[in-house]
This record gives C-alpha cells, sequence and structure tokens, in this order.
C-alpha cells in the first residue's frame, strides 16, 4: 500500500468515524475504535470500549456536539491531525458553543487508538471534547 492510500484510508476511517459521532450512533463508532481506545475526558484520560461508551452515552443525554472536519493533515509520526469545526447545542437545540480544535488521532491496524485535542488557535488542550 502506498503512502497515499494509506492516507486515504486514514482520512476513510476518520470521516466515518465524524459520520457516527454526529449521528450518535454508539456501534458505528465503537467499530472504528480499538478495544483498548484511549481517550481525552477533561482532566482525565478514558481507557477502553466501556470507559468510552459510558462517556458518549452520558454525553449525549445532556448536550448535541457535532464535529464537522475541515482539514486533514498527516504527520511523519503517523498521526492524523483533523481540524475540526464544532457546534455544541443544548437538548432543546440552541447554540451552547462553537470553536475549531485540532484532533490528534492515532490511528493502528485500521483503528482509532487515541485522541488528543488541541484548541486551534492556541495548539493547547482545551480540557476535553
Amino acid at each position: 500500500m502506498t503512502a497515499q492510500d494509506t492516507a486515504g484510508a486514514a482520512e476513510e476511517l476518520l470521516a466515518r468515524a465524524y459520520a457516527a459521532y454526529n449521528q450518535q450512533d454508539l456501534d458505528g463508532l465503537l467499530a472504528l475504535v480499538s478495544d483498548e481506545v484511549d481517550w481525552p475526558d477533561g482532566s482525565h484520560r478514558l481507557r477502553g470500549r466501556a470507559a468510552v461508551t459510558a462517556y458518549w452515552t452520558q454525553q449525549w443525554t445532556r448536550v448535541r456536539t457535532h464535529d464537522r472536519p475541515v482539514r486533514f493533515t498527516h504527520r511523519p509520526d503517523g498521526t492524523v491531525t483533523v481540524r475540526i469545526s464544532q457546534v455544541v447545542r443544548s437538548l432543546a437545540g440552541e447554540v451552547i458553543s462553537t470553536g475549531s480544535f485540532d484532533h490528534l488521532h492515532h490511528i493502528e491496524d485500521s483503528r482509532i487508538v487515541r485522541l488528543d485535542i488541541q484548541d486551534a488557535a492556541s495548539g493547547s488542550d482545551p480540557g476535553g471534547d
């Protein structure tokens, strides 16, 4: 597989992950992450599918977050940075916040194994998803 094929496969995987997340398709999303996925939650990290399942399920009872991928950047270390435009709404549909963030995805064996988040403007960790 060429580097271009690998980059295309990573972008396809991540596009499917964002679509599943935005649709709150838990099964579709879990199919794209590793068994031992490492995910941010504020000041600490979640590890494993059970932990992220609980996190996403709880989050979706409070807010509706829509993350729209704007740009994919492939780093030399194999990480894929996805610039996202994010809108967070209340369950009633009122906008709570908007912003741009860089999601740094680590992918192995066609699965997301880790996500890190940075504020797109400052490059700092905003403290979670």
